[in-house]
């Protein structure tokens, strides 16, 4: 190799001269031994840049695929890969100008054809001309200064494949439709950020050769979910009665026509009564598919159902009719003081006549002193308050509240008295059957009445009684506002078709959504198109969004009845106290306090979401224009999944163009690609 080099250099003579001292020999080599490891030196630099080039070029290719995944567009995915290919090139040469990379898309799939990216890059090297003068195998040197040009420049060329995921993907969209969602364009701008998640993963993902490569299911939710009227016959709805709560509000035990067998009812031939025979009762009204949260803590498992198991089973929605207020008073009874009942005038039959005649027979203006009797409604009398009468307290005056309005009274869809049975009680009227509280309350249970009634009010057109503050449909299906859910489908145009009917109405209950979406990934009932969880090339996956707090709303106003406590929801009427099962954490809740309400709500969820993730399932949250210090923040970003790198799949997104963009870069993370060697 020296004597290569020192010919190069025109130092034969020295080659000839065999004598000299070492000190000559030493300065001598010592520039060749130099020139030897800036050799060297290239040769790493070289090993480095091919290192660097090749992670450049997958990182661009796998850029444009992802690009190409979310978009569908192979201009804007080549432009994207580009960028980001020359920004890895920085490291490795100086001038970027005349590097070049193409990129071979398969027209848009990249499901069975990767994308390929092919680049080309010139490397300078200052030592290259000592390279060639020691690797020409002739033996023929050309030490010029044009040969040290001609090496100097090095082209480097490197490929990429990147194939889109290989796994096969089912993503449920857990959707808030809620009344709030119909402000500002919110509703319109989640149906097009929804569309394009769904479009853009078909497009890249839909077309693998594996058996249903990519399915949807979709989950609105507002105050409830709606599994659809057509699953009424199905094996897990409660259409026999068995369900824990599915008689709550119905007192079949006073009907005649009731036949008690364990825990649930028939009727003489031996038919079921239960939710869905009064739906079949009611003119013109049918069952919406709305169902009930089930008792905790199956509400927060996916326990399949079993008539075995009650607890287990779903049992219909269905809002009680309330009681008719035919006295005009209100419920609680505010002051009782000991008065003389005094008659001022007849109210029915004789409007023009002062009063002569009481209930009980008796004559005159006041009525004496009676243990046995109170002037009642059945009177057909007005009656003012008399002198107080220190010790006669047998008969009373008692002070009410405002009256209840009979029309705002929430939810009175049917009269109390039709079809009441004879000799069960005096009459449906009776003092038995009227007083205020508890007494009037318990016509709220009464079954009879919905049997066979010829006038119910038109349910789906004046709002039957609800509260004009809310401005929904009354009857059996009252605040049973979404529409139907989808289950697991590969069909891209069905997904995007119930999406699009989508409406905002409704208060929030994001438990509800989030147990029904896991429901439609499960393999197991009420819905199988899930995979096995067992199954390594499959990712479940849940979508969820909200724009607000969870909701449920006591009944307020002196016009409203309030022994219900709060409007019928998910877990019925909150007077029952089953929506706190299972919450810790508040001491004596109260089931008409909004805070203590939502509070249980949000346990619930909590518990619910860290359940669907130990089985399995990869949620993503969303925050979509919800004020900062907002508590469902911290409830989303705990419910969120982490990703590869340990960040919480959860965004907040302020408004309707962050919801487009987060939708976006939730599609590019679910296409799940990987580079092919």
């Amino acid at each position: 190799m020296l004597s290569r080099l020192s010919s190069a250099f025109g130092f034969k003579q020295f080659q000839r001269n065999e004598r000299g001292t070492v000190k000559m020999l030493v300065a001598l080599s010592t520039p060749f031994l130099l020139l030897m490891t800036g050799a060297g030196v290239d040769v790493a630099e070289l090993y480095r840049a091919r290192v660097n080039l090749q992670n450049a070029v997958d990182a661009g290719t796998l850029m444009t695929a992802k690009t190409l995944a979310s978009t569908g567009d192979a201009a804007t995915a080549s432009a994207a890969g580009r960028e980001i290919f020359l920004a890895n090139l920085g490291n490795i040469i100086a001038d970027t100008g005349d590097a070049t990379i193409e990129f071979q898309m398969n027209e848009g799939d990249c499901a069975e054809q990767p994308v390929v990216g092919n680049a080309t890059i010139h490397k300078e090297v200052f030592f290259a001309w000592i390279r060639a003068a020691t690797t020409d195998v002739a033996g023929v040197i050309d030490g010029t200064k044009q040969a040290a040009e001609d090496e100097r420049i090095v082209s480097m060329t490197s490929s990429s494949e990147v194939k889109c995921g290989g796994d096969t993907l089912e993503i449920a969209l857990v959707l808030d439709n809620s009344g709030s969602m119909g402000s500002n364009g919110k509703i319109d701008t989640l149906k097009l950020a929804a569309s394009d998640l769904v479009t853009t993963l078909h497009a890249s993902l839909g077309s693998m050769s594996k058996p249903d490569p990519l399915q949807f299911s979709l989950v609105p939710f507002a105050g409830m979910v709606n599994v659809g009227p057509g699953n009424r016959y199905e094996s897990w709805m409660d259409t026999t009665g068995v369900g824990t709560h599915h008689h709550e509000y119905l007192n079949w035990d006073d009907d005649p026509q009731a036949i008690k067998v364990g825990n649930s009812y028939q009727n003489a031939a031996g038919q079921p009564l239960t939710r869905f025979t009064l739906f079949d009762n009611l003119p013109g009204v049918d069952w919406k598919g709305c169902v009930e949260s089930r008792p905790y803590p199956e509400l927060t498992l996916d326990t399949a159902p079993d008539t075995a198991v009650p607890a287990t089973m779903f049992v219909p929605t269905f809002a009680p009719d309330t009681p008719d207020n035919w006295t005009g008073d209100q419920e609680q009874e505010i002051s009782v003081t000991p008065r003389e009942a005094i008659c001022s005038v007849f109210k029915k039959n004789k409007p023009n006549k002062k009063c002569k005649t009481w209930s009980d027979g008796h004559s005159g203006k006041s009525h004496p002193q009676d243990p046995s009797y109170k002037p009642t409604w059945d009177d057909g009398i007005e009656y003012s308050e008399g002198e107080f009468i220190g010790d006669w307290d047998n008969i009373v005056s008692v002070t009410y509240g405002n009256a209840i309005v009979e029309a705002f009274y929430h939810n009175n869809y049917l009269e109390d008295d039709h079809n009441f049975p004879s000799g069960l009680l005096d009459n449906p009227r009776s003092p038995a059957n009227t007083g205020t509280g508890s007494d009037q309350h318990k016509r709220q249970s009464w079954t009879w009445k919905y049997f066979n009634n010829p006038t119910p009010r038109d349910v789906n057109n004046d709002q039957a009684g609800l509260p004009p503050l809310f401005n929904l449909e009354g009857g059996p299906n009252a605040f049973c506002t979404v529409q139907e859910m989808t289950e697991l489908t590969t069909s891209e145009s069905t997904v995007l078709n119930n999406i699009a009917t989508m409406q905002a109405e409704g208060s929030t209950h994001i438990q509800a959504g989030v147990s029904w979406g896991w429901k439609t990934l499960s393999s197991a009932e009420p819905f199988t198109k899930g995979r096995d969880a067992s199954i390594s090339d499959n990712k479940k996956i849940m979508i969820v969004m909200t724009d607000g707090e969870n909701t449920a709303y006591p009944i307020t106003g002196n016009e409203y009845s309030k022994i219900n406590k709060a409007h019928y929801s998910t877990w019925g009427h909150s007077e029952n106290m089953r929506i706190f099962d299972g919450v810790g954490g508040l001491f004596g809740p109260d089931p008409d306090d909004q805070g203590d309400l939502q509070a249980a709500m949000n346990s619930h969820l909590a518990e619910t979401c860290e359940n669907a993730k130990a089985a399995g399932i990869s949620i993503y949250t969303i925050a979509f224009d919800v004020n900062d210090g907002s508590p469902v923040k911290d409830l989303l970003q705990a419910c969120a999944s982490e990703d590869a790198g340990g960040s919480k799949q959860y965004f907040d997104a302020e408004d309707n163009a962050d919801l487009v963009a987060t939708f976006q870069t939730i599609a590019e993370q679910l296409a799940d690609l990987s580079i092919v060697k």
